[in-house]
């Protein structure tokens, strides 16, 4: 009994369990023999049977050219070092795979009950969920902060966030900033970033010479259960750069497959990831991969800009993409979905620094919004002034005008001044950040917050309107000594205006990247939204 533990003990300690190659078996039994636990014939035994059921080492498991653009290379983090079932096959295909006894001769009853048999099988062991350590596809599309194991209510801004009941005092701010993670953690703007598009622009010339891919005909949108040839189209397209494993056949079936292959794409370009193709996908299919290596080289110029001129933290807003990134010693801490300026009043390139928060602010309109909103809005609606809160000054911090005087069809009404009071329908929501800049642009809350749903989120006048903003205003003010989340947490139940001056101003870059790689190998697009980068409509309008 003894020698027998002693065995086993030995044996887990080289691994038996998960052995990969024979020299490690043989090294294995050789030790145990030495030390007088087998005797040499038991032993040889022992080997050979070892290495008879131990699988094919991975070093052998080799990818060639065809799996280049595989999901390794393109999202899908393999971690061999822990093993999982395989999936038995389908219902459709185990009638193939009986033995020959039941698929000759035998009844179809017997037939049926050997399918019926394998799906009970097909269930009982199904693939373990990984942990996102192990694999996980990167989901950097899903940019608001995901929050797990805590209850999640609405708060009185009308944000989603989470109570922590195991510390005291964990009220809005402590309960919001409750993340569990936010997939990739490599700034856009990093020297990672950058090598990862130099690999990325020679994966897509090797793409561009052997002629791109086809381009996909408009039609019905594709989906689970569609047949036909466009389908056939579509598995090839996706292969060719990745999403699709290349084994994955070349049927015109749209089969689940297929449908997650969609998926990683959408995610990939800023789209909705429905898993079906509808118009808006099947533009972003058909951009020519000549397209997409022009943008590949111009944003990794622009890239090559700002890498090393950056600090370690800094905030990040990327206008194209309609993102928010919050970098903390070189390294993501958050990341926020954000509603950026519409194509007619496009959001501008700033380089600036964060100085002042404004909690529950006043909002003084532009002039721009007066000549081509507000003005024409008020000639059919007189009472909106009303219902929203907005005061008629003849100048700013002049004499209020009553608006029912005001003749709205007469050009002088353009000069007026408007200024909109705190409250649940102030455009600048409960917070400002303001930095200093030429355009008269900062970020902020909004009332509006369905538009963060959005997969086109160009509706803004040039403001930045940020997703969880209280997630970025809680990690402003936590640099400051005399702000503590406590504080916070009641300034923001207040309702009050409060001007918090930062002592530890922020480093704020707004950019406009349409492209970009990550160092897991995966291949970020964008709309060309302000069609800056000349390649055509198609890049910009899906």
């Amino acid at each position: 009994m003894l020698s027998h533990m002693i065995v086993m003990e030995n044996f887990q300690r080289i691994g038996v369990r998960g052995l990969y190659s024979t020299q490690a078996i043989v090294e294995g039994v050789d030790r145990m023999i030495i030390q007088s636990y087998l005797s040499p014939v038991a032993g040889l035994v022992l080997a050979a049977a070892a290495c008879v059921l131990a699988p094919a080492p991975l070093s052998a498991q080799g990818v060639g050219d065809a799996e280049w653009f595989g999901p390794a290379a393109n999202g899908l983090i393999d971690q061999p070092s822990r093993r999982v079932y395989r999936k038995p096959a389908a219902p459709r295909t185990a009638a193939r795979r009986a033995p020959s006894s039941l698929r000759d001769g035998q009844p179809v009853h017997a037939r049926k009950s050997y399918q019926r048999r394998r799906v009970v099988q097909a269930a009982r062991y199904r693939t373990p969920r990984l942990s996102s350590s192990a694999k996980e596809w990167d989901d950097s599309f899903d940019t608001s902060t995901i929050r797990h194991m805590a209850p999640v209510y609405s708060d009185p801004l009308g944000n989603d966030v989470t109570r922590m009941p195991d510390k005291p005092g964990g009220g809005l701010f402590q309960g919001s900033l409750g993340r569990s993670r936010i997939g990739s953690k490599t700034p856009v703007i990093s020297q990672n970033t950058l090598d990862a598009m130099q690999a990325a622009i020679a994966r897509y010339e090797y793409l561009e010479r052997r002629g791109g891919w086809k381009p996909i005909p408009a039609g019905p949108d594709l989906r689970v259960g569609s047949r036909s040839p466009r389908v056939g189209l579509l598995r090839e397209r996706l292969m060719a750069t990745g999403d699709l494993r290349q084994r994955s056949g070349n049927s015109n079936s749209f089969d689940a497959y297929v449908g997650q292959a969609v998926q990683h794409f959408q995610k990939r370009h800023g789209l909705l990831a429905t898993g079906y193709v509808n118009s808006r996908t099947l533009k972003a299919l058909n951009v020519t991969a000549s397209a997409r290596l022009t943008q590949l080289r111009l944003n990794l110029e622009r890239l090559s800009q700002m890498v090393g001129s950056t600090p370690k933290s800094f905030i990040m807003v990327n206008i194209a993409a309609a993102e928010l990134e919050a970098v903390e010693s070189n390294s993501v801490r958050s990341r926020h979905r954000t509603v950026v300026g519409k194509t007619d009043r496009p959001s501008p390139l700033i380089s600036s620094k964060v100085v002042q928060v404004n909690f529950y602010p006043f909002w003084h309109v532009p002039q721009s919004i007066v000549r081509k909103d507000l003005i024409p809005k008020l000639k059919t609606d007189p009472g909106y002034l009303a219902r929203t809160n907005t005061r008629v000054l003849k100048s700013w911090g002049g004499e209020e005008i009553d608006p029912a005087t005001v003749d709205w069809n007469d050009p002088a009404a353009e000069e007026l001044k408007f200024q909109q009071d705190p409250g649940p329908s102030n455009a600048m929501g409960f917070v400002r950040i303001n930095f200093p800049n030429s355009h008269a642009v900062y970020m902020h809350d909004t009332p509006t917050k369905g538009l963060f749903s959005h997969e086109y989120r160009a509706y803004s006048s040039g403001c930045i309107r940020i997703q969880n903003v209280q997630d970025l205003v809680g990690w402003l003010l936590q640099r400051e000594k005399d702000w503590s989340p406590s504080k916070v947490n009641q300034t923001i139940n207040s309702g009050e205006s409060v001007d918090v001056n930062l002592k530890n101003p922020m480093p704020v870059y707004w950019t406009y990247f349409t492209a970009w790689a990550q160092p897991d190998g995966t291949v970020q697009f964008r709309r060309d939204l302000y069609s800056r980068d000349g390649v055509g409509q198609l890049a910009a309008n899906y």
